[in-house]
């Protein structure tokens, strides 16, 4: 702290700071300085006891001799008084002293520890349990996202990106337009929607891929007919796999199949996104299609 600001603290709070630099003529020489305990009663009867007697000798000294102001201060005579630390620690070596003789035999504290070891790895194999437990009876969750929309008498499901925040942009719907146009079919896209999955992230709620993959059977035979529709484009290995309902490699399900009595012509291919992601898939992606021409 500056010392003009310091003074000046000491001023608005009526304190006059004060130091003895150097001793006085004909003073009495200085004694310790301890302060008087609060707490204790006799000290400070002793302190107006002795203020008493500097005020006597002040008043029968006839000489010029300027008063000693360190004796308003506690003067301790007694040793006990002059060293009260070393009180302090005798009575604080006693304590611990008393503590270590009533402290608990070593046999007692040893099975103390013993039952609480016990105890900690009893708790530890329990959670260990339940986890085991609960990690084989919860199966994975999927995830993943599907665009889903209708062109004439076909149904076409694409990959979207799970982690992005965008759905069906222009690009990706600008890109299948010029297939299907490609494909001699009306480019105009009906019935665009998004199925996501999971539906919730409460863990609460069994999401497991057999549950997926019903859910989506489900909502494409109520919103979309899906039997109804001679031509079904499965874009994606998310599409054909919980489409489809298999657990074969994506090289193996791509090209045409064809289901209910050949009534329906489905074609697995590789997803719009990917196309815009990796152009030389459009090659591969057209020589899978071009077989709905023939």
């Amino acid at each position: 702290m500056i010392e003009q600001q310091r003074q000046e603290y000491l001023k608005a709070m009526g304190i006059t700071s004060w130091y003895s630099r150097y001793s006085l003529a004909h003073a009495l020489p200085s004694n310790p300085l301890l302060w008087a305990d609060i707490a204790k009663p006799n000290i400070i009867s002793k302190e107006s006891c002795e203020i008493e007697t500097i005020d006597s000798h002040k008043a029968s000294n006839t000489t010029t001799s300027i008063p000693n102001l360190h004796g308003l201060l506690h003067t301790p005579k007694n040793s006990e008084e002059k060293h009260p630390l070393q009180k302090q620690t005798t009575v604080l070596s006693q304590q611990l002293k008393s503590a270590i003789n009533t402290a608990e035999s070593p046999s007692q504290q040893d099975l103390k520890n013993k039952t609480q070891f016990e105890l900690k790895n009893k708790a530890t194999d329990t959670s260990s349990s339940a986890q085991s437990t609960g990690s084989t009876s919860r199966q994975p969750v999927p995830t993943f996202r599907l665009a889903i929309c209708t062109c004439q008498d076909a149904l076409i499901i694409t990959d979207l990106p799970y982690s992005s925040r965008e759905g069906f942009t222009k690009h990706h719907q600008n890109l299948l337009m010029n297939i299907l146009s490609a494909l001699h079919w009306s480019s105009s896209v009906q019935n665009m929607n998004i199925f996501s999955w999971p539906f919730t992230h409460q863990q609460m709620i069994d999401q497991h891929r057999q549950i997926a993959i019903d859910a989506l059977s489900r909502y494409l035979v109520c919103h979309y007919q899906y039997k109804d529709h001679s031509n079904i484009l499965l874009l994606g290995r998310d599409a054909a796999k919980f489409t489809l309902n298999t657990d074969k490699p994506f090289e193996q399900l791509r090209g045409l199949q064809k289901v209910n009595n050949d009534k329906q012509r489905i074609v697995v291919t590789h997803s719009v996104d990917e196309l815009l992601k990796i152009p030389q898939y459009k090659r591969e992606t057209w020589a899978d299609l071009v077989m709905l021409l023939t």
